[in-house]
């Protein structure tokens, strides 16, 4: 028990540490995987704080954006978008979170 308690306040500590656009193991930021799961809270909370709405994964260039627009998180879309997302940005296939 002490051990697990040990291993997740690690993970609390890093995590905070972390600036807030940082790309985890696959690629995502904090605000993508929260756009991704449609978590609005999550997301207004990251934006709150200074996430960037734009910011553009290493792997494809996906942005938040594209996470949830293609997932259907419709308030997601209207959170960033009020944050100041932009639809013109495309991914390494050329497709926009509009397509």
């Amino acid at each position: 028990m002490t051990t697990i308690l040990l291993l997740t306040a690690h993970l609390l500590l890093a995590q905070a540490a972390a600036p807030i656009d940082a790309e985890d193991a696959d690629k995502l930021t904090q605000l993508m995987r929260a756009s991704a799961q449609g978590d609005v809270t999550r997301v207004e909370a990251l934006l709150a704080k200074g996430a960037d709405p734009n910011a553009r994964s290493s792997a494809q260039n996906l942005t938040a954006l594209m996470f949830a627009a293609y997932h259907g998180h419709a308030g997601v879309v209207k959170a960033l978008l009020g944050k100041g997302a932009r639809l013109d940005l495309k991914d390494d296939l050329g497709a926009a979170a509009v397509d």
